[in-house]
């Protein structure tokens, strides 16, 4: 005798064959099984789908996973929200997912058959299964070890309780090339969250995932030799987690949000997400622990911007850069910060819609009278004199200001401000027509850094594309754009 039966678990009885069932499938957008059973069940309820709203059917399917019941019960609101009603509270799936017409109580909401599932457990599976909710992307059992093993749980019964989860259907194994993962639902990581609450424990929970979510970013900020694959596929597996947990502390300055965002940012430009990168930087100096870290913050933030050759940017951020370094009291700093935001307007004014040059002067300065005796605040308004008085100045004046920066910057014991110098004073020989002088300070320069040590943040990695900044009118850029994030 053949006995055919469904599940949500195994039996377990001899001889038995299981087969598991997915979600439907989502892919071929428009033409998928999950978006073929939402439109059925839509001309069912009376509103059939236009042509040219596929898409949005699509992008809801995906938002429910696939999973049957899901769609059908948010087919059977179709006439009540729409699909932009429809998409818009995918948010809040288990207030949205109700109402259907399965002659099952448990099958007429979302939330009825989780109740119903969720009754069925031991308790100690309904604590994993509320403390894993926290995980927004697949997670591996060490990552829910660290973060749900706490009493009443034991770290060590963890992945066993994964394990019967799985087998109750309410976690997804996730093979990947890092090792196994689980992955929860959304409907089901928010009936977790829902009771993660009422048990008391959302903050607990919290903490010991901004904590994991801490380390791993450190860990990959820090990381310079796996090899490229497997150092993105880490950071794509775990990034959603950790900018999950940077949204939930966003408005709490402190050590700990402050080096998650760094070193987040950190990861995210070595991805050549410049974007975020930026962004993170800048949302790091909301959570600075102190004027300093701001300032590290915002230098970083205004040389990604660099990068991206987003001028305005760069301005913005080295002048605030220099108010947190005036909070610090680091006079030195601030003249440093003004000087590069002043020299910015002439290097990089290609990158400028209307390059502030009328300020520039008023701003270097200002850093002039707070550079006092500070070698490298001193080489940096040096060097901006080059470019913010350079413009109708005699050959003779430009000469003896460039010649005047590479001798400053020359006792900083800092080999990329002496590379700018050189720079700029190589761009004032060629304009001289000094084609032997010009070559001269070219293989000083190429000298200077080939000596110099690497810095590990420095090192161009062959998978990340090097921008190119187109060279300013005033003839002389610099520009350095670290892969492991942009030097402070």
């Amino acid at each position: 005798m053949t006995v055919l039966a469904t599940s949500r678990a195994r039996l377990v009885v001899p001889f038995e064959r299981v087969q598991p069932i997915p979600p439907l499938s989502l892919t071929g957008d428009a033409g998928s099984d999950a978006v073929a059973l939402f439109l059925d069940r839509a001309a069912a309820v009376g509103w059939p789908v236009p042509e040219d709203q596929r898409d949005l059917v699509a992008e809801i399917c995906r938002g429910l996973d696939g999973v049957a019941l899901a769609i059908e019960l948010a087919a059977a609101r179709l006439p009540a929200l729409g699909l932009d009603g429809l998409a818009g509270t995918l948010s809040d799936q288990l207030r949205l997912l109700t109402g259907g017409a399965r002659a099952e109580d448990r099958h007429r909401s979302v939330r009825a058959t989780l109740e119903w599932s969720h009754a069925l457990l031991d308790p100690a599976d309904q604590t994993l299964l509320r403390r894993i909710a926290v995980f927004v992307a697949p997670f591996p059992a060490d990552a829910a070890a660290r973060v749900a093993g706490f009493a009443p749980l034991d770290p060590a019964s963890v992945v066993d309780g994964l394990a019967r989860l799985t087998e109750q259907s309410l976690l997804t194994v996730v093979p990947s090339p890092g090792g196994t993962r689980y992955r929860t639902l959304e409907t089901i990581r928010q009936f977790g969250a829902e009771h993660l609450a009422a048990a008391g424990e959302r903050d607990a929970v919290h903490a010991r995932h901004l904590d994991w979510c801490s380390t791993t970013a450190a860990e990959l900020a820090a990381d310079t030799t796996s090899p490229t694959g497997r150092w993105r596929a880490r950071f794509d597996a775990a990034a959603d987690d950790m900018r999950a947990a940077l949204g939930r502390v966003a408005d709490q300055p402190g050590r700990q949000a402050y080096d998650l965002a760094v070193s987040l940012a950190a990861s995210a430009f070595r991805r050549t997400l410049t974007g975020e990168a930026q962004q993170r930087y800048e949302q790091a100096t909301a959570l600075a622990p102190d004027p300093a870290a701001a300032r590290a913050a915002l230098r970083r933030a205004a040389a990604t911007a660099g990068c991206r050759m987003r001028g305005e940017d760069m301005y913005r951020l080295h002048r605030a850069a220099a108010a947190a370094a005036r909070d610090a009291g680091d006079s030195a700093a601030a003249a440093h910060d003004l000087a590069t935001a002043a020299a910015t307007t002439y290097r990089f004014a290609g990158a400028f819609a209307h390059p502030p040059q009328a300020e520039a002067a008023a701003l270097l300065a200002e850093a002039r009278d707070l550079a006092g005796d500070d070698p490298a605040a001193a080489a940096a308004v040096a060097l901006a004199e080059c470019g913010v008085l350079g413009a109708g100045s005699a050959l003779p004046d430009a000469l003896a200001r460039a010649e005047r920066a590479v001798r400053l910057a020359g006792r900083t014991a800092d080999p990329l401000a002496e590379s700018a110098a050189l720079d700029a004073l190589t761009a004032t020989l060629c304009w001289a027509g000094d084609t032997v002088g010009t070559a001269a300070t070219t293989r000083r320069r190429v000298d200077l850094l080939a000596s110099s040590p690497r810095p590990r943040r420095a090192r161009w990695n062959r998978s990340t594309p090097s921008p190119r900044p187109r060279r300013p009118a005033s003839g002389w850029a610099t520009w350095q754009g670290p892969v492991g994030g942009p030097s402070s």
